[in-house]
Order: structure tokens, then C-alpha cells, then sequence
């Protein structure tokens, strides 16, 4: 009988943990990435993520140098997977949500490292924009935006990428 509640105890402590890295498939949706969704309250961060995984910071690269308040998520490495932008709506609210992650993806394949051929392979271009030394992308049929940061682009290539 010990036996078996110190089991149930075990797996009650680490499946918090477990639970983040197994149940959230590392998908990326519209709405939602790795089992946290936009316009949630933060407190939807901590039943997925252990609290020693997310660390309150001043995400200002965000928001060209401004003070800019974020839950940065941390993998099993301890190395940044989700950059989340929070902001005070009647309590603090999940704004926006960064991937870093290589291991993330949308159901078609595209995430961090996934290059702007295959955002136009697989989704089609709607808009390309240039602003504060990051390339937004919108494509056809998902409403999320995809950033890509780099510096020194062509202005005909930018103009090419609208096609």
C-alpha cells in the first residue's frame, strides 16, 4: 500500500512537467502554442509549465527598447521556447506568443528555421512587410504572422516576395 501512493505521489509531482513537454505535440496554431493561448489569463501558463520553467523578464527587443513585460518559457535545456507578451486587460493577459523552439511547428510543417520558400510553398504569400529590422510575413489561411529577423535585404527581393 506505501508502494503504490508513493508511486501515485511521483507521478502527481513530475506530471506537471511531463505534461508540458508530451501533451503540447510542440504545435503551433493560430490562437495558441504549446498548450497556451492568446487572451488567456498568464495563469493558464503555470498549469501547463512548471513554475521553475518561466521566468518573468522585460522582453524590450519586442518593442524596440520600450519596457515590455513577458514570460519568457524555458525547455528541458533551460534555453528560451516561448517568448510570451503579456499586458493588464482586468488582469495580466497573454498578448502575443514568440516561438524560439525549433521543435515547433504548424500542422504543415512551418516553424523557427523553416525558411520564407516554404511560408510561400505551403501557405501562399499575402503580405510582406519591413519594419524595425524584422520582416513580418501574413500567408494565405493562417491568421497568425510569421517574423524572420535579418538584416542588408534587397529592396527588389522584398518586392519579389509579395508575388
Amino acid at each position: 500500500e506505501t508502494d503504490l501512493l508513493l508511486s501515485i505521489l511521483i507521478l502527481f509531482l513530475i506530471s506537471p512537467f511531463a505534461y508540458a513537454e508530451e501533451a503540447k505535440e510542440f504545435i503551433i496554431n493560430e490562437d495558441s502554442v504549446g498548450g497556451i493561448k492568446i487572451g488567456d489569463s498568464i495563469d493558464s501558463i503555470y498549469t501547463v509549465y512548471p513554475e521553475d520553467k518561466i521566468r518573468l523578464e522585460n522582453l524590450k527587443g519586442y518593442a524596440e527598447g520600450q519596457f515590455c513585460p513577458g514570460l519568457e518559457i524555458l525547455n528541458d535545456k533551460n534555453e528560451p521556447s516561448l517568448d510570451v507578451l503579456i499586458t493588464w486587460k482586468d488582469g495580466w493577459i497573454i498578448e502575443s506568443i514568440y516561438v524560439l523552439d525549433k521543435r515547433y511547428k504548424t500542422k504543415a510543417g512551418v516553424g523557427p528555421g523553416s525558411t520564407i520558400g516554404d511560408l510561400r510553398e505551403k501557405y501562399g504569400l499575402e503580405s510582406v512587410t519591413f519594419l524595425g529590422g524584422r520582416l513580418y510575413i501574413s500567408v494565405k489561411g493562417f491568421k497568425a504572422s510569421f517574423i524572420s529577423q535579418f538584416g542588408g535585404i534587397p529592396v527588389e527581393y522584398l518586392e519579389n516576395l509579395q508575388t
